[in-house]
C-alpha cells in the first residue's frame, strides 16, 4: 500500500487548511491511477499525464493509496468541507483519513511519504518514528513567483531524525513544483458555462435578493469580493461609481460594520453589496465562473482565480517588513496583464507610488482595457495548464527521490 501523511497547521483564514485538503484529494487521485495502471514495481516511478483519465475497462479495484490529514483545526476545515464532524479526532471523509494534530503523537508507524505543508514542524514523537517508516520527508512550502524559488525547489536539509527533508516549492515555472489542477477541471468549467441555467441556479443557491438579481440581469457587473479585513473596499465602490456602471459585489461572510449601508435595497442603488454564504471547497469555483471580475486573497484563491481565466485582481497575504511587496512584484513581472491592472493591483494592496484605488479601478475597466485584461487571463492560464499540475509533478519527484533519505 502506498500511503502518505500530510500535516498542516492553520496559522488563520483558511488558505492553508484549503491548500492542504485540495493537496490531500489530488494526491490520492493520482497517486490511485498510477497504482491502477503501471506494474507494481513502477507504480511510484511513472507519473501520469496530468490531463489522462482512468480508461474504461481497466481491470478491477486498484491496489489502495491511503491519504491521511493532520490537522490542528478542524473547526477551520469544516468551513470548506461540510462533511468534516470537528467533534471528531478520527474520521474518513471522501477517502482521506482526517485526523485531529495531537493524535499524530500516538502513530506507531507513520507513511512511506510524509509532507509537512508550509514548515508547520511535525510532532517530535512522530518524527523520531519516522526513520524506518517513512522513504521520503517533503516540505511544502509557500507559492511565489520569485526567481530564488527556482534554484532552491528541491534542495534537500538533514534533519536531526537522520533523514533528508526536501523542500517543494508550487510556482509559475517549469523549475518549480506548479500549481494545484484537477485534469477534467477546464472541461467542468466549460460545462458550467455553456448551461444558462447554472447562473441563476448559483444565485438561488446564495439567496440573493430580487433587487440584487435584477441589476444583474440588467447587465450589471457582477462582481466576487473575497478579501482580507483590510481590504480597500470603500475605494472599489467608489471606483465603480466613477465607471458610471452598476455592480452587485458579493462577499462571502458578514459584511464590515462600515459597509453595511450598501446593502440597500432600492433599485436605484447603482452598486450593491450582499454578504453570501461560505460555500463548500469543490463548489468555490462556481462564484468565480460566475463573475465578470474576481477580488481574491491568500494562495489557494489567487490558483482557482487563475484557472477560472475570468479578470482578477488579488490580495496577497501580508507579511512584516512588507516581504509581500517583493513576492506581489514578482507575481506581476512573471504575468502578461496589461500594465494597467498591475497598477491598480499594486494599489490595491497598498504599495507605495500608486494611484488611488479608486482611480485605478476606473482605468482598469475602461472598456479596451477590461477586452485585453480577459484575453491576458486566458492566455496566461493556457500557458500554465500546459505545463504538469502540482500533484503530478510532486509524484514524479516521490518517484526520483524515493530510496534516496
Amino acid at each position: 500500500m502506498q500511503s502518505f501523511d500530510i500535516f498542516c497547521r492553520v496559522i488563520d483564514n483558511l488558505g492553508d487548511a484549503g491548500i492542504c485538503w485540495r493537496l490531500s484529494l489530488h494526491i490520492k487521485a493520482q497517486a490511485t491511477w498510477q497504482v491502477a495502471t503501471l506494474p507494481e514495481s513502477a507504480a511510484l516511478c511513472s507519473p501520469a499525464h496530468p490531463h489522462e483519465t482512468l480508461p474504461s475497462g481497466t481491470a478491477s479495484s486498484p491496489p489502495p493509496v491511503k491519504v491521511r490529514l493532520f490537522i490542528d483545526d478542524l473547526h477551520r476545515l469544516a468551513l470548506l468541507v461540510p462533511d468534516l464532524d470537528p467533534s471528531k479526532a478520527n474520521q474518513h471523509i471522501q477517502g482521506i483519513d482526517v485526523v485531529q494534530w495531537h493524535e499524530a503523537s500516538r502513530i506507531e508507524q507513520p507513511s512511506e511519504i510524509v509532507i509537512e505543508a508550509f514548515g508547520c514542524d511535525l510532532p517530535e514523537a512522530f518524527s523520531l518514528r519516522m526513520p524506518g517508516s517513512t522513504r521520503l520527508w517533503i516540505n511544502l512550502e509557500y507559492l511565489s513567483a520569485e526567481d530564488w524559488v527556482n534554484e532552491w525547489h528541491g534542495l534537500p536539509s538533514i534533519q536531526p531524525n537522520g533523514l533528508r527533508k526536501f523542500f517543494f516549492f508550487p510556482g509559475f515555472t517549469a523549475r518549480t513544483g506548479g500549481l494545484l489542477r484537477e485534469p477534467d477541471l477546464e472541461t467542468r468549467r466549460k460545462n458550467w458555462l455553456h448551461t444558462p441555467e447554472n447562473h441563476q441556479r448559483l444565485l438561488r443557491t446564495l439567496n440573493l435578493d430580487p433587487v440584487a438579481r435584477c441589476h444583474l440581469d440588467e447587465g450589471a457587473l457582477h462582481i466576487l469580493l473575497f478579501g482580507y479585513r483590510d481590504a480597500p473596499v470603500q475605494e472599489l465602490i467608489t471606483g465603480i461609481q466613477k465607471c458610471g456602471r452598476k455592480a452587485v459585489i458579493l462577499h462571502p461572510g458578514p459584511l464590515p460594520d462600515t459597509l453595511k449601508y450598501h446593502q440597500g435595497s432600492r433599485h436605484e442603488c447603482a452598486v450593491l453589496l450582499r454578504s453570501i454564504p461560505f460555500v463548500a471547497q469543490h463548489d468555490f469555483d462556481t462564484l468565480l465562473w460566475g463573475s465578470h471580475l474576481n477580488f481574491v486573497r491568500g494562495e489557494d484563491s489567487l490558483v482557482r482565480g487563475l484557472w477560472a481565466q475570468r479578470p482578477m485582481v488579488w490580495q496577497i497575504y501580508s507579511q512584516p517588513e512588507q516581504a509581500h511587496h517583493i513576492k506581489l512584484n514578482a507575481f506581476l513581472a512573471c504575468s502578461p496583464l496589461p500594465e494597467s491592472v498591475k497598477t491598480l493591483m499594486r494599489a490595491w494592496n497598498g504599495l507605495p507610488g500608486q494611484p488611488a484605488v479608486d482611480t485605478a479601478l476606473a482605468q482598469a475597466l475602461a472598456p479596451d482595457t477590461l477586452g485585453n485584461w480577459q484575453r491576458s487571463m486566458h492566455d496566461w492560464y493556457t500557458r500554465l495548464a500546459g505545463e504538469p499540475d502540482l500533484a503530478t509533478r510532486l509524484l514524479e519527484f516521490c518517484a526520483q527521490k524515493s530510496g534516496t533519505g
